[in-house]
């Protein structure tokens, strides 16, 4: 069903961000009706999917948006459509977007924050990791194309990494290390919060362990929030704590829109 925003909200949907192979790629704008007097940092979700299914859901945005945030979320090309680093161009042009056209939006250019969930979080953590954004919060992401502890995944051929980098990991390393937020870390990373389940057995948990340490190692602030009883997606029972942590993060290192 189509999203409508609550009151208070706006929404804005299917504004092009960019073109790829006569395909339109889309961004949706939801923000709060009432204009701020000044400029307010912008937030970007990418949505999971394994880079192969599922699309931008601005819904998710709304406790941000209620908050006075300028939230986006936006679609990427599909794995099958095309092997990374398709997937992170996109996501980069989705932040020029944003910034390019920070004056019609009401937003500061020098604040956007990105976040995502699964595959969506991996590519919010490879802007953070090179610099693109002032903030990210990655939900249950892959992050460690080396990480011996998910080898079944990593040597699969079939396997949703596989089709990203089109080859198994080991095959292209070169573009497994390209695609690995890991690998990717410099003192000019973004601050991160990273959110991750304990009992995920799709991405595990030693893929965010991996990832905090590596920022850490190079005094990049980072939080690493192990939910215990979590899943992968973590899971709606815990739905209203990361919103709220979610959101103090933000008013941390964006600043606070209202």
């Amino acid at each position: 069903m189509p999203f409508t925003p609550p009151p208070g909200l706006e929404l804005i949907p299917d504004l092009p961000y960019g073109e790829q192979a006569g395909r339109a790629h889309l961004i949706d704008v939801l923000r709060p009706t009432h204009r701020a007097a000044r400029p307010v940092p912008a937030i970007l979700f990418l949505h999971g999917g394994g880079w192969h299914v599922f699309g931008k859901y601005p819904e998710i945005n709304a406790f941000l948006a209620r908050a006075g945030y300028v939230t986006f979320s936006s679609n990427y090309r599909y794995s099958h459509e095309a092997p990374f680093p398709a997937q992170l161009e996109d996501a980069r042009a989705a932040v020029a977007w944003v910034r390019a056209h920070a004056a019609r939006w009401g937003v500061d250019p020098g604040r956007v924050g990105v976040w995502g969930i699964s595959a969506g979080a991996h590519l919010a953590a490879l802007l953070g990791a090179l610099g693109e954004v002032q903030a990210v919060v990655d939900v249950c992401g892959p992050a460690d194309f080396f990480d011996p502890g998910w080898r079944a995944e990593l040597q699969d051929p079939q396997g949703l990494v596989s089709r990203l980098l089109g080859a198994r990991a080991g095959e292209v390393a070169h573009l497994a290390a390209q695609a690995s937020p890991v690998c990717r870390v410099s003192p000019l990373s973004a601050p991160f919060l990273i959110v991750h389940g304990a009992r995920d057995a799709q991405v595990p948990l030693s893929q965010a362990e991996a990832l905090h340490a590596a920022l850490l190692e190079v005094d990049v602030p980072s939080e690493l929030w192990v939910i215990p009883e979590g899943d992968h997606f973590i899971n709606e029972t815990h739905l209203p704590q990361i919103e709220a942590r979610v959101l103090e993060f933000f008013r941390e290192t964006l600043g606070d829109p209202l």
